[in-house]
């Protein structure tokens, strides 16, 4: 039984890692989403104002990622850091 739950492990490990980076790809598309339309009105994408009209509102802060991807957002909008 063994080989068959080491298997079962690690088809459960790719299942989670797919689903991490199926949520971090929708993440990234609604702050994107987000941060065009805040430009659109001529405000700031800060990442407080993206975290409050996220579609699920969440602090985006912390995670060195999502901001490092903002950042390319507002440069590729003419935002000044």
């Amino acid at each position: 039984h063994r080989p068959r739950g080491i298997r079962q492990a690690r088809r459960r490990a790719e299942q989670q890692q797919a689903c991490f980076l199926s949520r971090r790809e929708q993440l990234l598309s609604d702050i994107r989403e987000a941060a065009l339309k805040l430009h659109a009105q001529g405000i700031f994408p800060s990442v407080n104002r993206i975290s409050e009209i996220l579609p699920r509102p969440r602090g985006i802060g912390g995670n060195k990622d999502i901001v490092a991807e903002l950042r390319k957002i507002r440069k590729e909008l003419g935002w000044k850091q």
